[in-house]
């Protein structure tokens, strides 16, 4: 960690020490700009300027110590490419559990508490990752729900907007894609 003027800037490789907004400053091929960052998890180097990027946390959110080190838990519902993202995430401080198909996602959703909730739009059946999303809206806390699909019909992505999920990617899933958002999804929610 290195320190100018009394300011605190970390390097890539280096663990957030708490969620918040973070300045990020390249090494002059792009402008200063800013990114939520969850508290545990590990700056990353710029594809361009590699380790010359440095982070400084200018608004850190709210809660104790405690809870800002507290792992967020992940269920992931059906097909194997997202099932395949369990160990990436489980390493970058998430607790992941997987659900096989909807009824086993929807009876652990029901079970246990979750902080986010990552399912195709199709979960075996048509349209049932958006089942499960509404069931999940209906909880208290209500968990995030991160939605994917490889078919981006207007007629589905009226159905997530309709739905009010957190986040809609497409497939293919590409892993750095998937921890960036859930790492901003859940910064954000504790602003």
């Amino acid at each position: 960690m290195a320190e100018r003027a009394g300011e605190k800037r970390f390097a890539p490789g280096e663990l957030s020490p708490r969620s918040g907004v973070y300045r990020i400053t390249h090494d002059g091929h792009r402008p200063d700009h800013e990114a939520v960052v969850m508290g545990g998890v590990r700056f990353p180097q710029c594809r361009i300027c590699g380790h010359a990027v440095r982070f400084e946390l200018v608004l850190a959110t709210k809660g104790s110590a405690a809870t800002q080190s507290q792992n967020p838990s992940i269920l992931i519902a059906g097909s194997e490419p997202a099932r395949n993202f369990r160990t990436i995430l489980a390493e970058r401080g998430y607790s992941v559990s997987v659900a096989a198909d909807a009824t086993q996602a929807r009876r652990q959703l029901q079970q246990t508490p979750c902080d986010v909730v990552i399912t195709p739009l199709d979960l075996g059946q048509s349209r049932s990752g958006l089942e499960l999303a509404r069931l999940a809206k209906q909880l208290d806390p209500k968990p995030l729900i991160f939605i994917y699909t490889s078919d981006p019909t207007t007629e589905a992505m009226r159905e997530i907007l309709r739905t009010r999920v957190d986040y809609c990617a497409l497939e293919p899933l590409n892993v750095n894609e998937v921890s960036t958002a859930l790492d901003t999804l859940m910064a954000r929610r504790s602003l």
